[in-house]
């Protein structure tokens, strides 16, 4: 939990989680507390695609021992090779029960993170 000071009622409390956000404002005034809370649901539109592009990332950094954005040339920056496309499709194929095979592993799907993560849903 983190404490937000407010300039006008006082002391206030914020939490985030999971798409939800619940705030805790305290307010004396006149000698008398005031405890009001704040829930609200944050809509997360590409929870999936973000979920995706996490796991991409964090495999990607640790195959290739280089650290990665959804946007980074893969191929350009020589981040995949040969060897290392095998480890990630294996892995891709693991994670998401799919089946990629050997003709699709090409550089229109696999040159950045955004992409390979479009490739995924395209076979989810």
């Amino acid at each position: 939990m983190r404490s937000i000071p407010d300039e006008k009622s006082g002391d206030a409390a914020s939490i985030r989680a999971n798409g939800f956000s619940l705030q805790i404002t305290l307010i004396v005034k006149d000698s008398i507390l005031i405890l009001t809370f704040y829930i609200k649901f944050v809509m997360f539109t590409h929870k999936i695609m973000t979920d995706i592009t996490h796991f991409l990332i964090d495999k990607i950094e640790e195959i290739s021992f280089s650290t990665v954005t959804a946007t980074d040339s893969l191929w350009e920056d020589r981040v995949l090779d040969s060897i290392t496309i095998i480890e990630l499709v294996v892995e891709i194929e693991r994670e998401f029960s799919i089946q990629i095979p050997f003709n699709e592993i090409v550089v229109e799907h696999f040159e950045t993170v955004e992409l390979i993560e479009k490739f995924i849903q395209s076979k989810k």
